[in-house]
């Protein structure tokens, strides 16, 4: 072999070494670009998302404020509980939704401090909830009266939670270029409300307010499938990736002002023409009120197309049945 031709066969392999360098490039560009865009996408949902949930514990925050401050000898438990109970569940549902959301790293510290402090309005909520039915009895009164004190503590935390969230999601939108208002700030405590001179006069006015009649109420929360959706709709019902089997979560929320006991929750499958597929059911206890639970409902069977499933709760004390119809989609398998 000449010395040229073994000049020309190198300087061949370096081309192709340089060209095959250059290929692999333009790949990994291509890649973190389309990474790039997804994450865009994705905290562009969440804050999204963030904004309209914000906005409507906004204003359940301000009738809260609104409930607090009426004139001495004007409270009245009962619309009072109801709120409270129905505010509890709101907040679950909103933070099960924000839980869902698939986030690139950098996201999740921010996630994680929008749900510490959704958890902590809602055990806030819970114990004034409590107190406020147990204020009443005589035996129990000091406890409820701890209660409350504990109960607007978590309240004052989830507030500080919530200014904490709100700093990271700003900073999140800036390093993103999410286009978009800011995150509204909210809190559901006044400066007046956080002493406790404020705690325990609310506490006589609860003492002194008129009896309670029994509001019994159960609520179905949004229903949770394992796999997940997708976030993707056809024929405009949440997807669900190919699968052969789902397991359906059901939250139960009492949205009373006593408790509730021998609560059955009945899950009937059915497919895209409504035949009936498979039916069971699961009892729970017993659901203090503004209590919530989640009963699982595991391996039910499932193939390609379109099902819906109808929850019934059924409670003596309940004459009209509380229910709920969730319908979706399982997806072909790919390839």
């Amino acid at each position: 072999m000449y010395p040229d031709d073994r000049w020309r066969r190198r300087r061949r392999r370096r081309r192709r070494t340089a060209i095959l360098a250059v290929v692999a490039a333009l790949v990994a560009l291509w890649w973190l670009a389309g990474n790039l865009r997804r994450d865009n996408l994705a905290v562009s949902a969440f804050l999204d998302q963030v904004r309209s949930t914000a906005t409507n514990q906004a204003q359940r925050a301000a009738d809260f404020q609104e409930f607090l401050t009426a004139p001495s000898g004007r409270l009245e438990r009962e619309p009072l509980t109801a709120f409270i109970a129905q505010s509890r569940s709101a907040l679950s549902d909103a933070r099960a939704d924000i839980e869902e959301l698939e986030l690139p790293p950098e996201a999740l510290g921010a996630r994680r401090l929008m749900v510490l402090s959704f958890q902590s309005w809602e055990e806030g909520l819970g114990l004034i909830l409590d107190a406020a039915l147990q204020l009443p009895d005589d035996e129990l009164e000091p406890l409820a009266r701890l209660n409350l004190s504990d109960g607007f503590l978590e309240m004052e935390i989830g507030d500080r939670l919530f200014v904490e969230f709100v700093i990271e999601a700003t900073r999140l939108q800036e390093q993103y270029e999410v286009a978009g208002r800011p995150v509204p700030t909210l809190r559901y405590l006044t400066d007046a409300a956080r002493t406790t001179a404020y705690v325990q006069g609310l506490a006589d006015q609860i003492v002194a307010a008129p009896a309670m009649e029994a509001q019994p109420s159960l609520v179905v929360g949004q229903l949770v499938l394992e796999p997940p959706v997708t976030g993707g709709e056809r024929n405009g019902l949440p997807v669900v990736p190919f699968t052969d089997r789902v397991t359906i979560q059901v939250p139960v929320s009492n949205n009373g002002n006593e408790p509730l006991d021998e609560i059955e929750v009945v899950v009937s499958l059915r497919d895209a023409g409504n035949a009936l597929l498979e039916t069971r059911s699961s009892d729970v206890v017993r659901l203090e009120a503004g209590q919530s639970t989640t009963v699982v409902f595991e391996q039910w069977e499932v193939t390609t197309g379109s099902y819906a499933i109808d929850v019934v709760l059924n409670l003596a004390a309940l004459p009209d049945q509380a229910s709920e119809r969730y319908e979706f989609v399982v997806l072909e398998p790919s390839g």
